[in-house]
């Protein structure tokens, strides 16, 4: 005992000191302080300094500063204080102060943290930036024409360009609101900040009509992120100052607006390594529900951090569904995506049950895949899959895909949904996602079958299901009933589907084989490739026998005399040859190759396309590259050309967007001058690709595009 007190009394006389040096340093620091609103500059400056080198013991006397009658001593003692450091909550507290000095420290200190205090984090974007012109033909065509609260979230989920509106623009942005129907026409890539300006500020200001409040909208950038803000004519020249201020304003007013600017605040933390760990390291301590809560949630989360998000009551978040503001609902999604499903079912369950608002719904059926929903709750996500809105009903038909167990009235309302349905929609992706589960596509074999063999009005929608159910199964009978289809498939979905079901097809009945001979020596060059593509799944041996075939029939209709074959046949002889060629037949090969060496430019660009199917890679690109070499060989570029247009539209039919840009790239590049018949075709072949509803990820925490013709929805 008599050593511990020893200790103690040690411990004692050496701390005396470094308290009485604390105690002078603030002694001095509260001297420093008065020396802050003297009338020469140069002893301001001085004290400044001095009191960021006192550090710590000046916090104090810096702090009681804050509300010196002297704005001189207050702005100088906000500035020694943020260079000292303060944290996010007493800056967050401290900006929300009666006290006019506290609460403009508190918005200073929030700007430097969150890195808005300079023009490189947060600033307006000049029209060179703005304007950056799409050079990869990278273009769409998207017609929006709905109520302005989902048009808005259809350009913001489309875009990913946040809309963040002035306070200065409140009336007029409330008429917008208020008006019936919000039209605008997305032209070009809509990631360009200039192709979604263009188009909204047209809309905008069509809705409003009043030249006295024009709309503005204004290209943004916070972090890495751009943003679009909405401000008056006048607005616009000091719109990034503005800017700031509102954020942190929305920040720390709660609600929706504060969720939606942390959003983009939580992008400029995000460039500092530092302060978002400090960030971090402070939620961690204080997990609580409020703006740090949701600056916390848009950064990146590692295991600790999505532990402290979930602390919070999933009920609380699932009332910000109701917002209609999608750069909310996907904040809220995000942050819903780290509990775990038991603990967010309930809240998730009673939404899904009640709401009569499509965004709501959409977003409540997203966030509950993977929870088990009660049969109210089951019931109502049935209904949905018969809703003529494809948001809604793809957004059902996903639930059901990560649902534990799936009824037999479930899996019976899907397919008739299908019926209403067409392909490369949202329900059709969500559909073959839930039939490709190994435990369901067994229970609607007999659906499938029934369908393929139905004579009678049967959607394409129906028909691809039923292909994919098939798949793997299929019986002689349904490959010749799918043969018979072929024909009429037009849709890429649909075609890709009936084709699937011949990979590896090594026996066929009679009457499939004649139906495939038939197809590829049809008249109408859509007929021919789509057998082309179903016959390219067949084993080796299945596709010489049925080419033989078809050969054997050309010969016959064409008769002795070579002159006087159709057109059609000339040119499916030569398809027929690509894939004979392929299989290793070598006089298909010179055959292919002297066509390809021809004088007919018909002629010349079909043999293009079937160099595909008759060579290897490497083989393609030594053939395509002698015959660009060879100076006799009146339409080689056209084979050229014609090889790589065909790889693009396998590439199409795969929904292969990397391959088609690489391909798109060859093709453009064979000839010099600029064709606008080449780029018009190309432009048909990108907005086919995109029709396959590539934007339409199950993975994502919301759907990209949230399409709905009306915001209410029947219980």
């Amino acid at each position: 005992m008599r050593r511990l007190a020893g200790i103690a009394l040690l411990l004692l006389l050496i701390a005396a000191p470094h308290r009485a040096q604390a105690d002078d340093l603030e002694t001095e620091a509260k001297s420093q302080v008065v020396k802050l609103g003297d009338n020469d500059w140069a002893t301001r400056e001085k004290a400044q300094r001095r009191l960021v080198a006192i550090g710590e013991p000046a916090r104090k006397p810096l702090r009681a500063a804050l509300e010196d009658k002297d704005p001189e001593i207050r702005v100088r003692a906000s500035k020694a204080l943020i260079s000292l450091g303060e944290s996010l909550g007493f800056a967050m507290e401290s900006a929300q102060s009666a006290s006019d000095g506290i609460r403009m420290h508190g918005m200073a200190a929030l700007k430097h943290q969150l890195h808005i205090d300079d023009d490189v984090t947060l600033r307006k974007l000049g029209p060179n930036e703005i304007n950056q012109y799409d050079r990869s033909g990278n273009s769409q065509s998207i017609q929006i024409q709905q109520p302005p609260i989902i048009a808005i979230a259809r350009i913001e989920g489309l875009s990913g360009f946040p809309i963040f509106v002035s306070d200065q623009v409140k009336e007029p942005w409330k008429k917008l609101m208020e008006t019936t129907t919000l039209t605008l026409y997305l032209g070009g890539d809509v990631t360009r900040l200039y192709v979604v300006i263009q188009a909204a500020t047209g809309a905008f200001n069509a809705a409003v009509r009043d030249p006295k409040n024009m709309l503005v909208l204004n290209g943004m950038r916070c972090g890495r992120k751009d943003f679009i803000y909405v401000t008056s004519v006048n607005g616009q020249f000091d719109a990034a100052s503005r800017c700031k201020d509102q954020l942190i304003a929305d920040l720390l007013g709660g609600g929706p607006k504060s969720v939606r600017a942390a959003t983009l605040l939580g992008e400029a933390v995000a460039s500092d390594p530092a302060s978002q760990k400090a960030l971090i390291d402070e939620f961690l301590k204080n997990p609580a529900y409020g703006p740090l809560y949701w600056l916390a949630n848009s950064l990146e989360a590692e295991p600790p951090l999505k532990e402290a998000i979930a602390k919070t009551p999933p009920a609380e978040l699932v009332k910000l569904l109701g917002s209609n503001d999608w750069v909310v609902m996907q904040a809220v999604a995000r942050a819903l995506g780290h509990y775990a499903a038991d603990a967010r079912k309930d809240a998730l369950d009673a939404c899904v049950q009640q709401s009569g608002n499509g965004l709501e719904l959409i977003a409540s059926v997203w966030c509950a895949r993977g929870c088990t929903l009660g049969e109210k709750a089951r019931d109502r996500v049935r209904k949905l899959l018969g809703i003529k809105q494809d948001s809604i009903s793809s957004a059902a038909a996903r639930w059901l895909g990560g649902a534990e167990e799936v009824k037999a009235a479930e899996l019976d309302a899907v397919w008739e949904a299908a019926q209403l349905s067409q392909p490369n929609t949202g329900f059709f992706i969500a559909a073959l996602d839930l039939i490709s589960r190994p435990e369901i596509a067994p229970r609607l074999e007999e659906k499938a079958r029934t369908t393929m063999g139905a004579s009678g009005n049967v959607s394409a929608t129906q028909q691809a299901l039923a292909a994919a159910v098939l798949k793997g199964r299929a019986t002689a009978k349904d490959l010749t009933q799918a043969a018979e289809r072929i024909k009429g498939a037009k849709d890429h979905a649909l075609a890709g589907k009936l084709a699937a079901l011949f990979t590896g097809c090594t026996t066929l009945e009679e009457n499939g084989i004649n139906r495939f001979v038939g197809g590829l020596t049809d008249n109408d060059a859509v007929v021919r490739r789509r057998y082309l593509r179903a016959l390219r799944e067949c084993a080796v041996e299945m596709r010489s026998t049925i080419c033989q075939r078809a050969l054997e029939k050309i010969d016959t209709t064409a008769g002795s005399d070579p002159a006087k074959e159709p057109p059609a046949l000339k040119l499916a002889r030569i398809s027929v040859d690509g894939i004979l060629a392929g299989t290793g037949g070598s006089q298909s090969l010179d055959r292919l190759l002297q066509a390809a060496e021809g004088d007919k430019a018909d002629i010349a660009k079909t043999a293009g396309a079937a160099l595909v199917d008759a060579l290897d890679a490497d083989g393609l690109a030594t053939t395509l590259n002698n015959l660009k070499k060879k100076p006799n060989v009146k339409f080689g570029l056209v084979v050229v050309q014609a090889a790589y247009m065909e790889l693009c539209s396998r590439a199409v039919e795969a929904g292969d967007a990397d391959a088609f840009r690489v391909s798109q790239a060859k093709a453009l590049s064979v000839k010099k001058d600029y064709d606008w018949e080449l780029q018009n075709w190309m432009q048909e072949r990108m907005n086919e690709l995109r029709q396959g509803r590539a934007d339409f990820d199950l993975k994502l925490p919301l759907p990209r595009d949230p399409v709905l013709t009306e915001l209410k929805i029947a219980p």
